[in-house]
């Protein structure tokens, strides 16, 4: 039931520890507030409002409940998950979806990134300027590669993972021939890997020509593929687990938070 869900979330979300932690958290505690939500509604003519209400009452305040979880967290822990006062703002927001997230974000971090890459590449112009092998149209070119290359690599593989699950939402509850799904699961997760290696390989290709000469062999390009693509498994497994986690919690909208808290920041 989200409502059950929303009340663990209120009590978990503003904690400052690792995701594994506060998933741990936001399972245990669902068990038990479900527990006791199955105990109210058990007794006969209770309705579903008034057993959800009496469950949260004996589930305990959720101010003091955050605290004595915030309390065993180790110190280390709370002050390295401590969220940036900038992460906020590229952070997914609850309730948002994957694609409107990309439509608010990529934009705006595209072009910071572009502008600090600019004054890099400027910077290592004056400093490595060579004429007969690197010039300033070949700067222009490394300057490209990154604006090119940097949103398909990062963003891309999301929006493909953001379709994988709800594709393996869609088949969670699909009768009847599920194999033309899976098929989609599937070119969803070749898709992001490719994202990624198609970077690299953009990218590699781009450097050589700023460059002027081959920085970047036609075979250390296949290996970079090969090698991204036996690492991606598990990248897009966690990846997909990330998605899975906003959905299921963090993309909970909780109007009772105060704005810093009630965010993706953190998990």
């Amino acid at each position: 039931m989200i409502e059950l869900r929303r009340q663990v979330e209120r009590i978990v979300r503003p904690i400052q520890g690792s995701q594994r932690r506060k998933d741990r958290m936001r399972e245990e505690l669902l068990a038990h507030l479900t527990r006791l939500y199955e105990e109210e509604a058990a007794v006969p003519g209770t309705a579903e409002q008034t057993s959800l209400t009496r469950a949260i009452a004996r589930f305990g305040d959720p101010v003091q409940l955050r605290g004595e979880l915030q309390a065993t967290v180790p110190r280390f822990e709370r002050v390295f998950c401590t969220p940036l006062p900038t992460g906020k703002w590229n952070a997914r927001r609850p309730g948002e979806s994957t694609t409107a997230f990309l439509r608010r974000v990529v934009p705006r971090v595209t072009l910071i990134n572009a502008v600090l890459w600019f004054l890099f590449v400027a910077f290592l112009h004056g400093v490595v300027r060579r004429p007969n092998n690197v010039n300033l149209s070949g700067f222009i070119w490394l300057h490209i590669a990154y604006v090119v290359t940097f949103p398909m690599g990062t963003y891309g593989p999301i929006l493909l993972g953001g379709m994988f699950v709800a594709e393996r939402k869609r088949l969670a509850t699909a009768s009847g021939a599920k194999w033309r799904a899976g098929l989609r699961m599937a070119g969803y997760a070749v898709g992001a890997s490719l994202c990624i290696s198609g970077t690299f390989v953009m990218f590699m290709l781009l450097f050589n020509r700023a460059a002027g000469f081959e920085v970047f062999t036609p075979f250390l390009n296949w290996c970079v593929v090969g090698c991204w693509t036996l690492a991606f498994i598990p990248v897009f497994a966690l990846q997909v687990r990330e998605l899975r986690r906003f959905e299921e919690w963090t993309g909970l909208d909780l109007d009772d938070l105060p704005s810093e808290a009630n965010t993706a920041i953190g998990g």
